[in-house]
């Protein structure tokens, strides 16, 4: 007896095949199906390289598009930024995004400043010539959705492949998501959300409201909000934080905050700041580590909401104080909340909304854009 079919519990001396009019030992096996497709060999692709360049400033979904079908493509692919010292977002950033949205591409920086002006008669030739120098070896194929690059294709002696140039399958330009960032919100990758989403952060005393006023708020502009660590950590040990826990939950802090900043729908609500986490150390423990403090300062909040002191006790007062004096040290706008939850939560959506419609950083940093005809 050679044993059961796995799985079956049947000994298959018993099985029999339907219509065959025999009894078996082994299955038949089937026989090789050829596939319907001949897609052909995909070594020649292997082979070649391909090139895209661009300022990505930032890095969009056109962008991810025509790196995707270059990738698609190409056997080894180059991604070169030209970037300028005066470009609002730092050449690092944006190669770090590439790096992390297309795994396994060569990130190169340009320097742009060495290049002449676009009119210049030289122009496309300077800008090969520096091409060259990070891709000694040459490339194969230009891939990129404005035709302008056709002629540094030719300089380079490269194959142009044009991708989406009518920008039909994403409609948009780092032009007019440079002229709009919140408008084409959808357009920009994850990793490049956190740079640009307007961050709110609530604090105030203990039993305030302030999650419940940061819960509600994220609902109401269809976004997330980042959970207190200290209060997490504190529930987990009968609400007791002890001197040992102030760096763990900093560190928890920024790390929820930055992962969930991915995921926001343009604002991103804070239910804490390390500024209440640095108040609260202060007050119980009568000290505060110095890099927490460093890193407060440090913190890009475009406005702070400060809950009312609900019970009214000498030391909620004394803290909400606190809080409104260390907002206007650190120099952030805030928004000292009063009355019912309610009153709150209308004052605090009147300042987001007043928030949103001023351009703020997010204007600012693009108003020093240089013309470029690259794409």
């Amino acid at each position: 007896m050679r044993g059961r079919v796995p799985g079956s519990g049947l000994n298959p001396h018993l099985l029999f095949w339907a219509g065959s009019g025999t009894w078996y030992d082994d299955p038949p096996v089937p026989e090789p199906v050829t596939p319907a497709r001949d897609f052909g060999d995909p070594a020649p692709s292997e082979r070649r390289s391909g090139l895209v360049c661009g300022r990505f400033l930032p890095p969009h979904a056109g962008h991810r598009f025509v790196l995707d079908v270059a990738r698609q493509s190409a056997g080894h692919l180059t991604a070169l930024i030209f970037a300028s010292k005066s470009d609002p977002i730092p050449a690092a950033w944006r190669a770090a995004w590439l790096r992390e949205m297309c795994p396994g591409v060569q990130v190169g920086i340009v320097d742009a400043d060495a290049l002449p002006d676009d009119a210049a008669p030289d122009f496309v030739q300077r800008a090969a010539a520096l091409v060259r120098e990070h891709v000694p070896d040459g490339v194969d194929d230009l891939f990129a959705s404005d035709l302008s690059a056709v002629p540094l294709a030719e300089h380079l002696k490269a194959t142009f492949v044009p991708v989406d140039p009518a920008r039909r399958q994403v409609p948009i330009s780092g032009s007019e998501l440079r002229a709009d960032v919140m408008a084409g919100w959808h357009f920009l990758p994850e990793v490049v959300r956190p740079w640009f989403v307007r961050r709110v952060a609530i604090i105030g005393p203990f039993g305030s409201g302030k999650s419940t006023l940061a819960e509600r708020l994220a609902d109401y502009f269809d976004t997330v909000a980042v959970p207190e660590v200290a209060r997490a950590i504190a529930e987990g040990r009968s609400g007791a934080l002890r001197p040992a826990d102030v760096q763990p939950a900093a560190r928890g802090q920024v790390a929820q905050e930055e992962a969930l900043a991915r995921r926001a729908n343009r604002i991103l609500i804070c239910d804490t700041s390390l500024t209440q986490l640095c108040l609260w150390s202060a007050e119980l423990f009568r000290t505060c580590p110095p890099w927490i403090e460093a890193l407060d300062r440090a913190r890009p909040y475009d406005l702070t909401l400060i809950t009312p002191a609900r019970s009214g006790t000498t030391q909620e007062t004394n803290f909400r104080a606190r809080c409104v004096d260390e907002a206007r040290v650190l120099g952030r706008p805030f928004v000292p909340l009063q009355g019912s939850f309610d009153e709150c939560f209308s004052a605090a959506c009147e300042a987001i909304e007043a928030m949103q419609a001023r351009r703020g950083l997010i204007g600012a940093r693009f108003e020093a854009e240089a013309a470029s005809s690259l794409p």
